[in-house]
């Protein structure tokens, strides 16, 4: 079993000319951590779907290559997207208005994979009913 922590604070509050007493309880486990790397996870390809949706933009409006900010985006993104390149028959020029279907399938692909490891991870974690 995960080691728990349990916290209870309790408060009294002047509701009309009624005292209440309310109870916060908070539960922390070593399930946490898995929460926490869960999050990681969806940071890591958020930054990464971000990063292609820009290239994606850039492309669909046909950026020009030799402008510095075109350039590191497409050369961050390029390897991201290589492994989709060819996958349609579809020429890649810069500097010409282009649907850049490749940066769209990469951002799927790799949106499952993410969601896919965030599961695996929350696969041991246990859940506790809340009363």
């Amino acid at each position: 079993m995960a080691d728990e922590e349990q916290e209870i604070r309790t408060q009294k509050v002047q509701q009309g000319n009624t005292e209440v007493e309310k109870q916060t309880i908070s539960h922390h486990s070593a399930d946490d951590s898995v929460v926490r790397e869960e999050k990681i996870v969806y940071l890591i390809y958020g930054v990464l779907a971000g990063l292609l949706l820009i290239r994606f933009i850039l492309s669909l409006l046909g950026a020009n290559r030799l402008n510095a900010f075109a350039d590191m985006i497409y050369s961050v993104t390029s390897p991201l997207v290589a492994p989709f390149r060819g996958l349609f028959d579809i020429d890649a020029t810069y500097g010409v208005s282009r649907f850049d279907v490749e940066s769209l399938v990469a951002i799927i692909v790799y949106g499952l994979v993410a969601w896919v490891i965030a599961k695996a991870l929350d696969l041991g974690r246990k859940t506790d009913a809340t009363i």
